[in-house]
């Protein structure tokens, strides 16, 4: 399912940049699901079951960041299109990107990744593919983890200015989001299969806004 992503991110930057800015993001993925792990920070403590792979260093399975970076630069590419990137090229020259919309990109990303979130983590859940220490309300997800995924896309959209600086001058290609919308059609259908409703209405939902 990241496929897809991975393809658009090269045909829009090149092997060189494309290839760097996923790893980049696959790094930072890792460190903080692995720093998440040890300290219980930003999602609140928890852990992963062997279902989805070897873990690195014991921790994080290795799949993680396939899962991650296309959910990241998904969500960056909708809120690109909703604030930063409607400005105009003429505003999204590296550095000189006015601050106002700089806060709407970050801001917009991180709903984004929430509500991506609110889909995933009650599914992955109830398969078991980990456990948090002290289940929560919204299908035995603590709201620690919803904020710590605010957090989450607040960071990575940032991370994203800083990589891709002047590149925001030109939309990214649609295939940028395509990934996320496989991956929010695949764990909405999860959800309604399990009985987890609202999480499947809100995949619903964003597949519609993706559309």
């Amino acid at each position: 399912l990241s496929l897809p992503c991975y393809a658009a991110m090269i045909l829009w930057l090149g092997w060189k940049k494309g290839l760097v800015t996923i790893v980049i993001f696959s790094i930072y993925a890792l460190i903080i699901e692995t720093l998440a792990i040890i300290t219980g920070f930003p999602y609140s403590p928890f852990e992963y079951t062997g279902l989805i792979g070897t873990k690195v260093f014991g921790y994080t399975p290795f799949t993680v960041p396939f899962a991650y970076v296309p959910l990241f630069l998904g969500c960056i590419y909708l809120a690109g299109n909703m604030t930063i990137l409607k400005n105009g090229s003429k505003d999204i020259k590296s550095g000189e990107t006015p601050l106002g919309p700089k806060i709407l990109f970050i801001a917009a990303t991180a709903l984004l990744v929430l509500a991506a979130d609110l889909v995933l983590d009650p599914a992955a859940v109830a398969l078991n593919f980990w456990n948090y220490l002290w289940p929560g309300f919204f299908y035995d997800v603590p709201l620690a983890n919803f904020l710590g995924w605010i957090l989450t896309g607040a960071l990575a959209s940032g991370l994203a200015l800083l990589v891709l600086g002047a590149s925001l001058q030109q939309p990214p290609p649609r295939g940028v989001v395509s990934s996320l919308f496989l991956i929010l059609s695949f764990w909405a259908a999860v959800c309604f299969y399990l009985g987890l409703f609202i999480p499947g209405l809100i995949g619903i939902i964003f597949v519609i806004y993706i559309l």
